[in-house]
C-alpha cells in the first residue's frame, strides 16, 4: 500500500520529502558534546592519567590565580562538523566560566581530523586576543601535537596565556625559543575548485526545477525555452561569483568561519529571492511569470544578461564571544 501511495505522489512532493529527510539525516550526524566531566576530558586516550592530573592542577591554578576558567577536550570525532562549530557547541553546553565575568576558555583538539581550536569567552577577549590565540596555535600547539606531545603543548599554551594575562610581551618568544613562526595563507587548488563547483552546481538546481515545473504546468508555452535559458545564465553567473569568493575566503579566513557562512547565507538569500517565486508562481503563467524572477527575464531580453565560583571550570554562566583561533596539524 505504501508503495502505491509513493508512486502516486507528485514528484514535487517527493523532492521536498527527500530534501527534508536529508536535512534530518545531516542534523543527526551533527556533533553532540558530551556532558561536562571535569576540566580535562580525553576521549582518545592520548593523555595518561598522570598527564591529566597535571593538566587539572595547572587549570586550577589558572582559575584561582589568573581568572582563566579553562577546560581541555580531546574529542574522538567531530562527527562531520567543523572544529569551530564543535568547540562553540561544547563551550555553550559546558557553560565555562563565571556568569558575571564570561571568563571561560576551551582548548579543543580533534586528533583524528588533526584540528584544534581555542575558544575564548567574552570576558577574556581583551587580553587573550584572536591574534594571541593564533600565535599559540601556530607556535606551540602545532609543533607539539605533530609529535604527539599533547600534554607538553597544552601546558606550554597555558603558560603563554598566563604570562600574557600578566602583561609579559616576551612570553611566546621565550616559550618557542625565538621569533613567532610565520604562516602565510596558502590556497589549496583542489579544495578551491571543489567548493566552487559544489556551490555553482547547487545554484543550477533552481533553474532546473523551474524548467521541470514550468514544463508540466504550461507544456506548450512558447516562452519557456527563453525563460529557462535566462534562469540558467542568471543562476550560473551568481553561482560562479559566490563560489569563487567562498573557495578563497573559506581557506584564507579559516579561523573566522563567519565570513564563509556569510557568503553562503548571501547566496542562499539570492536563491530564495529569485528562485522561490519562479518555482511557485501561479499556474498558467510559466511557473513564475509576473514575479520578481520575470523582471530579471525581461531585463535579460534587452541587455547582456542574456549571456559563579566552583572547583571546576564549568560554573553555569559563561558564554563564548566567538573569539579564539583554529588550526590544523
Amino acid at each position: 500500500m505504501s508503495a502505491v501511495r509513493w508512486s502516486t505522489m507528485s514528484w514535487q512532493r517527493q523532492f521536498w520529502l527527500a530534501l527534508c529527510l536529508s536535512l534530518v539525516a545531516l542534523a543527526a550526524r551533527a556533533f553532540a558534546p558530551p556532558p561536562f566531566q571535569g576540566d580535562v576530558l580525553d576521549e582518545t586516550g592520548r593523555l595518561s592519567a598522570e598527564q591529566q592530573a597535571t593538566l587539572s592542577r595547572r587549570i586550577a591554578e589558572l582559575r584561582s590565580q589568573d581568572g582563566i576558567w579553562a577546560a581541555v577536550f580531546i574529542t574522538g570525532s567531530l562527527q562531520g562538523d567543523s572544529i569551530e562549530t564543535a568547540a562553540l557547541k561544547t563551550f555553550e553546553q559546558w557553560r565555562l566560566g563565571r556568569a558575571d565575568k564570561d571568563n571561560g576558555l576551551l582548548v579543543m583538539v580533534a586528533p583524528n581530523e588533526r584540528k584544534m581550536r581555542i575558544e575564548v569567552g567574552y570576558g577574556l577577549e581583551g587580553t587573550l586576543t584572536d591574534a594571541l590565540s593564533k600565535r599559540i596555535v601556530i607556535d606551540i600547539y602545532q609543533p607539539a601535537f605533530r609529535e604527539n606531545r599533547y600534554a607538553d603543548g597544552l601546558l606550554a599554551g597555558f603558560e603563554a596565556m598566563r604570562r600574557s594575562m600578566q602583561g609579559d610581551p616576551a612570553a611566546l618568544a621565550e616559550l618557542t625559543g625565538g621569533a613567532p613562526a610565520e604562516q602565510s595563507a596558502q590556497l589549496d587548488g583542489a579544495i578551491f575548485l571543489q567548493r566552487l563547483f559544489v556551490l555553482w552546481l547547487g545554484n543550477l538546481l533552481f533553474p532546473l526545477l523551474y524548467w521541470l515545473i514550468s514544463r508540466r504546468r504550461v507544456p506548450k508555452s512558447t516562452d519557456l525555452g527563453r525563460k529557462t535559458r535566462t534562469a540558467f545564465v542568471l543562476f550560473a553567473f551568481f553561482g560562479f561569483f559566490f563560489g569563487v569568493f567562498f573557495g578563497v575566503f573559506s581557506q584564507v579566513f579559516s579561523d573566522a568561519p563567519e565570513i564563509a557562512w556569510g557568503l553562503l547565507g548571501a547566496n542562499a538569500l539570492f536563491g530564495l529571492v529569485f528562485g522561490l517565486p519562479a518555482l511557485f508562481g501561479k499556474p498558467g503563467q510559466g511557473g513564475g511569470s509576473g514575479t520578481t524572477y520575470s523582471n530579471w527575464d525581461s531585463v535579460s531580453s534587452s541587455s547582456s544578461w542574456r549571456s559563579g565560583d566552583s572547583d571546576s571550570s564549568s560554573s553555569g554562566g559563561g558564554s563564548s564571544g566567538g573569539g579564539g583561533a583554529s588550526g590544523d596539524y
